[in-house]
């Protein structure tokens, strides 16, 4: 069974796993947002690489656990 929501994909396996992975579209959506994150020079880099690692943790965060119709 696979089910598609909230910009992921969830499926479980045939071994009873429950399988959730991100879209195309959100994983080229994240890499925009750090590739924006990193060339943003009005901060310094200790700052640009705090800040992105906000952004990737809550991303991950969010494509942690989707929401399946059944």
């Amino acid at each position: 069974m696979v089910s598609t929501s909230l910009g992921g994909t969830s499926q479980l396996s045939l071994s009873g796993k429950f399988i959730s992975t991100p879209s195309q579209k959100a994983t080229i959506s994240i890499k925009a947002k750090v590739k924006e994150v990193i060339k943003d020079s009005r901060f310094t880099l200790e700052h640009r690489i705090n800040k992105c690692g906000s952004v990737v943790r809550g991303w991950r965060n969010y494509h942690r656990f989707c929401v399946s119709a059944q």
